[in-house]
């Protein structure tokens, strides 16, 4: 009190005693000054407000560990200042727009740390205590650089000292170094703590109509720098009297060429003179003079004056587009930093407007960046989809195209790189993307022949990246899909006019110097470059070469209706076609095509006349064949003129003997005739059902000695197994089990069986069955064979042979032999080979699926399997032999497909069965019990009675055959086709067959060896 009496006339003193009037004794009601914001550091904003409110232009702050001191250079305190900052809402900032403490309560949000600020300013020295009352203070000496001092003790309670030190050093310390930028007068800002110092500094240069701002910030020996462009708009205050702005700022950056460039801005909060807690999500800064609430946290949107300033900031954006295209600033970077997220732009927003506005003006004006430096509204932008669509289509391409003046935006402009400005661009300004597609569509001969030839080779390069378009895909459901270019006339030939790919007549990628025959080529200046020659075989246009000469000029007239081609002309084609069968690339090609065109000039002497025949039908000319064909309309043959002409002919398939159509059987005799899911048949032994003689239908009907002497002679001695045989059928591939059911070849044993075209000595024709082997003409070769198959009648001196049976039936036979001639001698020793070769019965195979696990398994078995024994009977008699039961096991392994059971010895079916039906066989221990100790199946041997009586007395009696047939066992390869140990049965040699799982399970019994 005494403070205030000894400076009684001072305006501290009256203005103490005119706020205890005001606001009262007590401060309670007052306390929540010290809490008006969220974060209690903000005073220090509220500080550079003041600072510049007073037209400052530097300000230091200095943080001891129990007071700050704030000093800076504006305008020294007036009345109206003291009555502000110790009053609450009564600084004459109030209503001025201009200031930024309009409110005249920010200042007391020092009160969070001290309960005493002191105030040193030209003759006001003073501290508030309270909030609102003032006392005079001794004055305190400034530096004549500084007008102002604040002096801000930490006497609180909460926070201490030690707190509010480390806070305000914090925030002192991390001021953004964009608090200076909207500023005007603060050109510096300085601050000490202890071990630290630092500064932000702020440098304006003007920029056109805008402001290029630099704010440095330094601590200690780091600095960190930032550049922007700052755009202002003026604005009229409500009462009309003072101008106001609204401001925006881009950020400024520099791209890796060393051009500066404008960058989006990640973090953007509306910006009132300092940054509010209020979200914009644009790329960059915007500010002005909103109303803001008390604790300037938020900014109310439904506020009119704050929907005046956010239009102005509308029309200020726009602005300054044009302004930053006149600077080159207005590229890709640029457009990311506007409006361009609907999502973040949703209506109702405070911020709504200025995307509406931006977005209005770029359809509508010249502000969009294109490829080749110029600007474009959006209704005359394209985007391509590739890069190498744009290099392809300049100007005058996209304008003939689409008849516009349109352009490409940049290249850089893609889902990945800027998948957001993608989408504005072509969702919000409704901007057309060319794909490879869309372009291929509008295609069209006026627009090929507006092309230079270097474009039209840019354009086959720029295909052979783009396959779909020109090539035939297959569509998910399998359906073809043709590519567009296929019905585009995208050729350019020789003449200078434009066709479809494949349209006819056809097109070629060179001609033939010596081709006298017109046709289009494509343009040979294009075709002589490596790229568009390799497009162009991809494509699948043809290179001009002999075959193709052949393929599309000379087969094709062979073909057409009432075409006539002379015999010159002919042979002129015969030696094009010898020329284009050297080319072997295409030679399957060309025989495919040669095999289907009657092109080959042939006599047919059943008509007397010449006609073109196809190479598989036509003869070389013999006496034989013509005397076989005699009469047949189908016979023709060729007309020769040199060597070379024949073995082309032979090459292409003219025969020289009568065609035959048969299969050939494979190793065991088989002919495969039929194989499909659940039905197989073949052929046994050779025999063929479907054998197909050419022309010997028409021969068996006007027979004469020497054509049936031919038939007999080259065609039914060597196809004797298909005159009639065995067809075996099954469902299943394995034939077990299977069908047999004899008969004859329709088309060749039944003609020759059933036709009377054999001749007797006088001439006379006769069916084969009413003729012997001795009655036919001597140039019939004599083949017992053929005779039985056809049924003819037996020879008398070789009919004991084919019903031996008897040892009695042997010796007459040999009888018979000696007392017969030479010449049947030999018949007979032919019929006697003919039955040594018999055929045996097939021999069972039964292969392991896994001979290594079974032989696994085999092992494990032979060990847990019982140990023989032997007990003492009257006579000896293997007591555990019940425990198995070989001959189920044999039984399975040793019949095959036909459901015969094979001998191991003899390998014949076994001789007879039993009453049940089943085989009778013996099952024979393999070897003795000192090899095998245990009781086990696969240790018996499958034998007929004869061959089990000697294998017990010559194998089993003698220790050393027994060693014999243990080691060829055990020595015996799995894999092998021939799985037989060899035996000697007194002066006789055999052997003993097994099959592959017989032998695995023996070697691993034998392997396993004695318990």
């Amino acid at each position: 009190m005494n403070s205030v009496i000894s400076v009684a006339n001072s305006l501290p003193s009256r203005l103490f005693w005119d706020n205890i009037e005001e606001y009262g004794r007590g401060e309670r009601h007052l306390a929540y000054l010290g809490d008006l914001y969220p974060n209690r550091t903000h005073f220090v904003f509220e500080l550079l407000q003041n600072a510049e409110d007073a037209g400052a232009s530097k300000v230091r702050f200095v943080v001891y560990p129990d007071k700050l001191e704030v000093t800076h250079d504006g305008r020294r305190f007036t009345d109206n200042d003291v009555r502000g900052v110790c009053g609450i809402g009564e600084g004459k900032k109030a209503d001025d727009f201009t200031k930024i403490g309009r409110f005249g309560i920010g200042f007391k949000s020092v009160y969070a740390y001290t309960t005493r600020p002191e105030i040193h300013s030209g003759d006001e020295h003073f501290c508030i205590k309270k909030y609102v009352r003032p006392y005079a203070v001794k004055p305190r000496p400034i530096d004549d650089s500084w007008t102002t001092l604040f002096v801000f003790p930490f006497n609180k309670e909460e926070p201490n000292p030690n707190d509010a030190f480390a806070e305000i050093s914090e925030r002192v310390g991390q001021l953004n170094i964009r608090t200076l930028l909207f500023l005007k007068s603060i050109k510096e800002v300085k601050y000490a703590i202890i071990g630290a110092t630092g500064a932000y500094l702020r440098k304006d240069l003007a920029r056109g109509s805008a402001r290029e701002v630099e704010i440095v910030g330094q601590r200690n020996e780091d600095e960190e720098t930032e550049k922007w462009l700052v755009f202002s708009r003026p604005v009229k205050t409500p009462e009309m009297s003072q101008n106001i702005y609204v401001e925006l700022a881009f950020r400024l950056a520099t791209d890796n060429d060393g051009k500066q460039t404008i960058e989006r801005v990640q973090d953007t909060p509306l910006v009132v003179y300092f940054p509010t807690e209020k979200r914009t999500d644009l790329g960059f800064l915007i500010q002005g003079p909103y109303r803001t609430t008390l604790a300037r946290d938020n900014v109310p949107t439904s506020e009119p004056w704050n929907k005046i300033l956010i239009k102005e900031t509308a029309e200020l954006v726009v602005s300054s587009l044009h302004e930053l295209k006149e600077m080159r600033l207005l590229t890709v970077s640029l457009l990311e930093t506007l409006p361009i997220n609907a999502n973040d732009f949703p209506s109702p927003n405070m911020f709504r407007p200025i995307f509406k506005h931006v977005k209005e003006a770029l359809m509508t004006e010249e502000l969009l960046p294109t490829n080749d430096g110029s600007f474009v509204a959006s209704k005359n932008a394209l985007l391509a989809r590739g890069v190498d669509l744009m290099k392809l289509l300049k100007c005058k391409q996209l304008s003939k195209l689409w008849s516009t003046d349109v352009r490409w935006l940049p290249s850089t402009i893609t889902a990945d790189r800027t998948p957001v400005l993608r989408r504005y661009l072509i969702n919000e300004l409704n901007i057309k993307v060319v794909t490879p597609e869309l372009f291929a569509n509008e295609i069209t001969v006026e627009f090929m022949a507006d092309q230079l030839d270097n474009w039209v080779h840019e354009f086959y390069c720029f295909l052979r990246d783009h396959k779909r378009l020109w090539q035939i895909n297959t569509l998910l459901r399998g359906d073809i899909s043709n590519g567009i270019l296929l019905n585009k006339p995208i050729l350019r030939l020789q003449n200078g006019s434009h066709v479809i790919p494949f349209s006819e007549p056809k097109v070629y990628l060179s001609v033939d110097a010596d081709t006298e025959v017109p046709f289009r080529i494509v343009k040979i200046e294009l075709t002589q470059r490596d790229e568009v020659f390799k497009f162009l075989k991809e494509l699948g246009i043809p290179e001009f070469d002999s075959v193709v000469e052949v393929l599309d000029l000379v087969l094709p007239k062979y073909t057409r209706p009432r075409s006539i081609i002379t015999v010159n002309e002919n042979r002129r084609d015969l030696k094009k076609i010898e020329r284009a069968m050297r080319h072997s690339p295409k030679l399957i090609r060309l025989r495919k095509q040669l095999d289907a065109t009657p092109f080959i000039l042939c006599t047919v002497p059943a008509k007397s006349r010449r006609e073109f025949r196809r190479a598989c039908k036509a003869y070389f000319r013999s006496d034989d064949l013509c005397e076989y064909f005699k009469g047949n309309g189908s016979f023709a043959y060729v007309e020769l003129d040199d060597h070379a002409q024949r073995t082309l002919f032979k090459e292409l398939g003219v025969a020289d003997s009568v065609r035959i159509l048969s299969r050939s059987p494979d190793l065991r005799g088989y002919v495969q005739i039929h194989s499909s899911h659940g039905f197989h048949s073949r052929g046994l032994n050779g025999y063929d059902p479907n054998i197909f003689v050419d022309g010997l239908r028409e021969a068996l009907v006007t027979p004469t000695v020497s054509k049936s002497a031919f038939i007999w002679n080259t065609i039914a001695i060597p196809y004797v197994d298909c005159i009639h045989g065995i067809e075996e059928s099954s469902t299943r591939k394995s034939y077990v089990p299977s069908i047999k059911r004899e008969g004859r070849s329709r088309f060749f044993g039944g003609l020759l069986i059933d036709r009377e075209w054999l001749p007797d000595s006088s001439g006379r024709m006769h069916r084969p069955c009413d003729l012997r082997l001795d009655d036919l003409h001597h140039t019939f070769e004599r083949h017992h064979m053929v005779a039985e198959k056809l049924a003819m009648k037996t020879d008398a001196v070789a009919e004991p042979v084919m019903e031996r049976s008897s040892q009695q039936q042997r010796l007459d036979i040999a009888r018979r032999i000696q007392e017969a001639s030479r010449e049947d001698q030999q018949r007979i020793y032919k019929i006697l080979d003919k039955e040594d070769d018999r055929e045996r019965p097939e021999f069972p195979r039964a292969d392991s699926a896994d001979p290594i696990v079974r032989k696994r398994r085999s092992q494990i078995v032979s060990t847990g399997a019982v140990k023989k024994a032997s007990e003492k009977r009257p006579r000896r008699v293997r007591s555990t032999r019940d425990v198995i039961n070989p001959q189920t096991t044999l039984r399975e392994w040793y019949t095959n497909r036909s459901e015969q059971m094979v001998c191991q010895i003899c390998k014949d079916e076994m001789p007879f069965k039993k009453r049940d039906g089943e085989y009778y066989f013996e099952a024979v221990e393999v070897l003795s019990e000192d090899y095998l100790p245990r009781e086990l199946e696969s240790q018996y041997l499958a034998l007929c009675p004869l061959c089990a009586a000697k294998y017990k007395e010559f194998v089993k009696r003698d220790d050393q055959a027994m060693t014999e047939v243990c080691q060829a066992l055990t020595e015996m390869e799995k894999e092998s086709d021939s799985l037989e140990v060899p035996l000697t049965f007194g002066e006789s040699r055999a052997s003993v067959r097994f099959v592959q799982t017989h032998v695995i399970d023996l070697q691993a019994i034998l392997n396993a060896g004695q318990p």
